[in-house]
């Protein structure tokens, strides 16, 4: 098969709709197993060879039209005493997360943050992640996660990638944030301690607490507000006046979250996922977990500013098991 004849079949298979592809798939899949007999163009991007150890009932599964957020509630709103998240022995329960989400939300909406608009995400792998990328992805915003180890240089260019006017970010990317805004415009600013939801009573957190308040002092990382609870330079995100939730529609096409290559292959970008792409890797993921059933732990290190950190934590809070 010539490029022009394979270019003509690829154009055809991408204009079918959902239906006919649904159909299609489970052809080759018989094609493959052996089931029906027949020819194969040999081209991988057509013939899909990995469908043949696919059950049909992956290839017929529809996955819900709606926001990370919707998916995320249908999954655990049954189950109100599940506990998702454990941070350093901190538990919070599905009723909980729900809760911090929506509180979230009007935060949010209190400070002008409205569909489609950009805000950074400079967290650490924390609690307070998980609440605001669930929150914005709520109202229809975008969170770009950033790592915030990186340098100041690379923030900035992170921040100008996506466009985004609002800053949330770990106390320690402070003294970086600060000089940035004097270079980009910037409607809010918010620090957050990465120890926030720790627990309160153990005393070793209580020290760490008081070597990073020392840290701050002494590289100029100024912490808004010495609870650790949101802060804010410009508009505060904070208020006794919270709105109602957003009502906004959803395509599940939209763009969920923006996550940021290595740039080990090439040159460091901007990944757009979409919520389609992200509630379809949990939704097929039921065919490969196994035996996994909710309440089991999985341990997850990896941040949400990464591609698999942000799949891992929307596929185990989905699936209830407990996050540590």
């Amino acid at each position: 098969m010539n490029n022009e004849k394979l270019k003509e079949l690829g154009n055809k298979v991408n204009n079918l709709s959902l239906e006919e592809k649904k159909q299609r798939n489970l052809y080759l899949r018989k094609l493959l197993t052996g089931e029906y007999s027949g020819p194969l163009t040999g081209y991988a991007s057509i013939d899909k060879p990995w469908l043949k150890n696919y059950p049909e009932s992956a290839i017929t599964d529809d996955v819900p039209n709606c926001s990370l957020y919707e998916y995320l509630k249908m999954c655990i709103k049954d189950d109100p005493n599940c506990i998702l998240i454990d941070f350093f022995g901190e538990k919070i329960t599905s009723k909980e997360l729900l809760e911090k989400i929506d509180k979230q939300e009007k935060i949010f909406l209190n400070s002008g943050i409205g569909k489609g608009d950009v805000v950074a995400l400079a967290l650490a792998n924390q609690p307070e992640a998980v609440y605001c990328i669930y929150a914005l992805n709520k109202i229809g915003a975008i969170p770009c996660n950033i790592d915030p180890r990186i340098n100041e240089e690379d923030i900035e260019r992170d921040i100008r990638m996506s466009g985004a006017k609002h800053y949330i970010g770990i106390n320690d990317t402070y003294s970086k944030i600060k000089n940035i805004s004097k270079r980009y415009p910037l409607d809010s600013i918010s620090i957050v301690s990465p120890l926030n939801s720790a627990p309160k009573s153990l005393f070793p957190f209580q020290i760490i607490k008081g070597f990073l308040g020392i840290k701050d002092a002494l590289h100029g990382n100024y912490v808004l507000n010495r609870e650790h609870k949101y802060g804010t330079m410009k508009k505060t995100l904070i208020s006794t006046t919270l709105n109602s939730s957003s009502s906004e529609s959803f395509d599940n096409k939209d763009l969920a979250v923006i996550v940021h290559t290595g740039g080990t292959s090439g040159k460091h970008k901007g990944v757009h996922l979409s919520n389609k792409a992200l509630n379809t890797t949990v939704d097929q993921h039921k065919y490969l977990i196994g035996n996994a059933l909710p309440g089991d732990t999985l341990y997850n290190p990896m941040p949400a500013f990464m591609s698999y950190g942000m799949t891992t934590m929307h596929l185990c809070l989905c699936n209830k098991f407990h996050m540590y």
